[in-house]
């Protein structure tokens, strides 16, 4: 007897299309949990926009999106990440006035309101430097966003997605701003 394994997200039928052009046609993909996938293609192959429909960012045409064994919709990046979906894109806006452990733990905050538990100023900077540790990342949590070069923005993106603790976690190139 063989072990079906367990689909963290199934996708079926995906189409998305700009103007009249056809990105995505047809889609069938399966993520199964504990597995890791990589989608190769040229630029404009339509895998940002398969990333961006799993992130909320951009509605599919058609299709399902099947996320732990029920059909859903992703509206918002809000929605895909209380469902559990986490995006690092390699295109980053965070020119912020706030700390590195505030914007951590505002987004934190954000996705588990239901759920929320105040993170003192001291407790968010102690919790931010033990992520920093787990991940052997060299940056302050108490600099500003704004401080920071490109390449440590993406430290901090990547730190933030995994303070989510996301079912499925997605990489748009993250490491194309890194040195």
């Amino acid at each position: 007897m063989s072990v079906v394994p367990e689909s963290v997200v199934r996708l079926e039928k995906i189409c998305k299309s700009y103007y009249g052009n056809s990105v995505l046609n047809s889609v069938d993909f399966s993520i199964e949990k504990g597995s890791v996938h990589g989608l190769i293609g040229l630029n404009g192959a339509g895998k940002t926009t398969l990333s961006n429909i799993l992130s909320g960012i951009t509605q599919p045409d058609s299709g399902l999106i099947i996320l732990n064994g029920k059909t859903v919709s992703l509206p918002t990046p809000l929605a895909a990440k209380k469902a559990g979906i986490s995006t690092i894109h390699q295109n980053l806006n965070m020119n912020f006035d706030i700390s590195i452990a505030e914007y951590i733990y505002m987004n934190v905050s954000v996705v588990h309101e239901g759920n929320f538990h105040y993170h003192s100023a001291s407790s968010r900077i102690s919790d931010c430097q033990k992520l920093f540790d787990e991940l052997h990342f060299d940056l302050d949590p108490r600099v500003k966003m704004k401080e920071l070069n490109i390449g440590q923005r993406q430290y901090v993106q990547i730190a933030a997605s995994l303070a989510l603790h996301p079912k499925l976690l997605i990489l748009d190139e993250p490491y194309s701003m890194l040195t």
